[in-house]
């Protein structure tokens, strides 16, 4: 029999988090509960959301959001907007509300504003 910590690099993780996900076992009722929220307060974190404020819905009433086509050209702003729109895409799967805001956001990956950017952050919260 082969040792598969000795065999392969193996990485042990807290077992009260997987896939984005806290897991809370209540052990008298067996009930568990799977809370997203840990996966959004990285999200927070890794892209420094303190200043923003959070809002009950994720995009205003009524917003359309609408291809620039006169973008600034600003990669490292393409970028950022990328990895954020990518964090919104995981996190809709595990927050079905926030997926309309979501998609719509996903059609600006290519030409994103500062503005966009600020509605990104704003879904985030």
């Amino acid at each position: 029999m082969v040792d598969f910590k000795a065999e392969f690099n193996v990485l042990e993780k807290d077992p009260n988090y997987f896939l984005g996900c806290a897991i809370e076992w209540d052990l008298i009722t067996g009930v568990i509960k799977l809370d997203p929220g840990k996966y959004l307060r990285e999200i927070d974190a890794k892209y420094d959301m303190t200043d923003i404020y959070s809002s009950p819905i994720p995009l205003p009433a009524g917003r359309k959001i609408y291809m620039n086509e006169e973008w600034s050209g600003d990669e490292n702003l393409r970028y950022l907007y990328q990895q954020i729109a990518g964090s919104l895409n995981y996190a809709a799967q595990l927050r079905p509300e926030r997926m309309f805001s979501v998609s719509q956001l996903s059609r600006m990956m290519s030409c994103p504003t500062q503005e966009n950017l600020s509605l990104a952050r704003q879904v985030i919260k």
